[in-house]
């Protein structure tokens, strides 16, 4: 966002719940030198919670598939979007 204030204004008018996976442009991303001192700005913005990366499940779409545990981080990984074939995380060139 170019202007933090006004998106982070945004969150108020916003229905759910809503968590932040920080990422490379939050001032709160863990690759900041004082990301950390940063979090309670995005909480006090609106959010719920603010963490580096977190694992969800997602419920079967067809009968047999069984649910799918997937990981959310905010950070460029290789897999199969790249042809990588793997999901493993990758730093950043």
């Amino acid at each position: 966002m170019k202007d933090r204030a006004q998106g982070l204004g945004y969150l108020a008018r916003m229905n759910g719940t809503k968590y932040l996976v920080s990422g490379n442009h939050d001032l709160c991303s863990p690759v900041e030198r004082d990301g950390h001192l940063n979090v309670r700005r995005y909480l006090d913005a609106g959010f719920d919670a603010v963490v580096s990366q977190a694992q969800a499940t997602l419920p079967e779409v067809a009968p047999g598939e069984g649910d799918l545990a997937v990981l959310l981080n905010h950070f460029p990984m290789r897999g199969f979007a790249l042809g990588g074939g793997s999901s493993c995380p990758v730093p950043a060139a």
